[in-house]
């Protein structure tokens, strides 16, 4: 699970340095409801999610990375916006 959030993270970090124009990003680990609980947001230009998921490989990956430990994933992002992940894996 460890390798697989930080890979999940270091996807989110590249995506955000290559694509966002952001001037921050924050992401943060909590221990919560039996699990763990990474949020990821930055401050960049956002992007059309459903056009967005059906180009990138890189976000696909995040997803099966989440779904083969059992969590979720919840992104969301607007054009001008930003963009925020929120991920839950059980513990």
């Amino acid at each position: 699970a460890e390798d697989h959030l930080f890979r999940i993270a270091q996807e989110a970090l590249s995506n955000t340095l290559r694509h966002s124009k952001a001037e921050r990003m924050d992401i943060r680990l909590l221990r919560s409801d039996g699990g763990v609980q990474m949020s990821i947001s930055d401050s960049g230009i956002g992007f059309d999610l459903e056009a967005k998921k059906q180009t990138s490989y890189g976000l696909l990956t995040m997803e099966e990375r989440v779904n083969e430990l059992g969590g979720s994933l919840k992104m969301t992002s607007r054009t001008g916006e930003g963009t925020h992940i929120l991920i839950w894996v059980p513990a």
